[in-house]
């Protein structure tokens, strides 16, 4: 059965409809397999479909690594132009691509600002964003992911960052077209309208980074300025780190609020409860994170 079975691929249509109903054939018959790979660098990815399997790599994860470059160059490819090159070079300095002990640190130093203080320090402000944002629909009939999902999250990243709301929209443009570049199956065209936009996105956080030198204001890239002589941070990682801030605040938000929304419309028990019982919403987020987290499906 094994050899039967289609090489799997996260980009494949059908299974992006409709992920669940293919993993129980790879549980059974092919749990560690040799699929399509998910990054245009490689040839193929090993995926593991067995819980077991895949709890002791999590209890080993010391042992794992995120830098293909460094763990396993056999691996590597480099990038094939300069456009490539930028998306290499941007996502490199993230720490989500980052592996101890440098993500260590970039995480420790990036949780001394981004914590759940500054959430709760900062729920008064998402208030003032959140009801114009309500205001402004119909109410009867409106594009859930148009007016609010995709609207919220980054008005939210981009105060907290300290990013002008003149700039939003822009900045919006350059995040999208770089995201574009992480489907496997996208053209050279695209990477090279990512790559232009990793550029972009660089230099306005350059010379953003002058001006809160300059004029700092209450803002978590203007606290990574003033702690940069404390903490031993180069101008380079205070930019990657706001980089970092807004692409996790931004579309993994986007996507998860919009997908929440859907499930429990598509529950309506389960939403009524949560409706009638707002104590629960802890508990819902953490539900609705398990059940497909910020995946595109």
């Amino acid at each position: 059965m094994k050899n039967k079975l289609k090489k799997f691929d996260p980009f494949d249509e059908d299974y992006q409809k409709d992920p669940y109903k293919y993993y129980p054939k790879y549980q059974e018959f092919d749990p560690v397999h040799w699929g399509e790979s998910a990054s245009p660098w490689r040839d193929g990815s090993w995926y593991i479909f067995s819980y077991n399997d895949i709890e002791t790599l999590m209890m080993e994860k010391n042992k794992l690594g995120k830098d293909v470059k460094t763990n396993l160059p056999e691996f590597y490819k480099s990038p094939e132009n300069e456009f490539s090159a930028r998306l290499t070079e941007l996502f490199s300095s993230l720490p989500l691509f980052q592996d101890p002990p440098e993500h260590t640190r970039s995480r420790k130093l990036i949780i001394k600002y981004f914590n759940n203080n500054l959430i709760r320090e900062s729920i008064p402000k998402i208030e003032q964003i959140v009801e114009p944002l309500l205001n402004s629909v119909n109410h009867d009939r409106f594009d859930l992911v148009k007016n609010i999902t995709s609207t919220l999250p980054l008005l939210v990243i981009a105060r907290l960052i300290g990013i002008p709301e003149k700039d939003v929209k822009y900045l919006k443009s350059l995040t999208l077209k770089i995201i574009d570049a992480l489907d496997a199956k996208t053209s050279k065209e695209v990477y090279y309208i990512a790559g232009n936009a990793a550029f972009e996105l660089q230099k306005y956080f350059k010379l953003l980074f002058e001006v809160k030198k300059i004029s700092p204001e209450n803002d978590i890239f203007s606290k990574f300025i003033q702690s940069q002589a404390e903490d031993n941070i180069s101008d380079d990682e205070i930019i990657s780190f706001v980089i970092f801030l807004l692409f996790t605040g931004y579309p993994t938000t986007t996507i998860f609020l919009s997908k929440s929304i859907l499930h429990l419309i598509s529950n309506p028990n389960q939403l009524s409860k949560l409706l009638n019982n707002p104590n629960l919403m802890d508990s819902a987020i953490e539900e609705l994170l398990r059940y497909r987290g910020v995946m595109l499906t």
